[in-house]
């Protein structure tokens, strides 16, 4: 697992364009996770979580505490078996994300970081 960091979406050809929390994740399964809290209730935000098999998902007000579950959790792929698996959530599809290649590619971007 990496160490999540943020990311601000511009200039993307999705609808996202707020601060992601993205964590990688050393997994069989899992490739990636990006967590954007609500503005109006930090404690619960939207998560999409991406698969090695190149599909991802949106799974919409996921608590903030389970996304840190995920993040810290020794194995990434027991913790979402357990707790996000049955969760509501959509594929992300074009029609909801737009380009969900973009969307891919723009969370799994190295992080810049400019002094």
């Amino acid at each position: 697992m990496s160490e999540p960091y943020c990311l601000v979406m511009t200039n993307t050809q999705t609808t996202f364009h707020k601060p992601y929390f993205v964590s990688r994740f050393d997994s069989e399964v899992l490739e990636f996770a990006a967590f954007t809290p609500n503005t109006e209730d930090t404690d619960q935000g939207d998560l999409i979580i991406g698969f090695r098999s190149g599909r991802a998902y949106y799974y919409p007000m996921v608590s903030a505490g389970t996304y840190i579950g995920l993040i810290l959790a020794e194995s990434a792929g027991k913790y979402f078996n357990a707790n996000i698996r049955n969760l509501p959530n959509f594929e992300a599809s074009e029609d909801l994300f737009g380009s969900t290649k973009n969307l891919v590619d723009v969370l799994l971007a190295p992080l810049v970081v400019t002094a």
